[in-house]
């Protein structure tokens, strides 16, 4: 499974999330700490549905850097 992180800095490091699932928002030190916790978290977060008889979601999150015109 893949799903959509988005990474944002913040002023004591970063936090990160997925559109997918909404649940799911971590801090991290680093770009990397944030993207490794949040992995966890999604994967626990999905275990526990599979254990609940929940319905998994699937990804449907794109991103794009969108370029403007000067």
């Amino acid at each position: 499974m893949t799903y959509l992180a988005i990474i944002e800095p913040t002023r004591t490091g970063f936090t990160a999330y997925s559109p997918d699932i909404p649940v799911c928002s971590v801090k991290g030190a680093t770009k990397y700490d944030a993207q490794e916790a949040l992995r966890k978290a999604i994967a626990g977060h999905i275990e526990r549905m599979k254990a609940l008889g929940l319905e998994i979601p699937r990804s449907q999150c794109t991103a794009a850097r969108l370029k403007l015109p000067k």
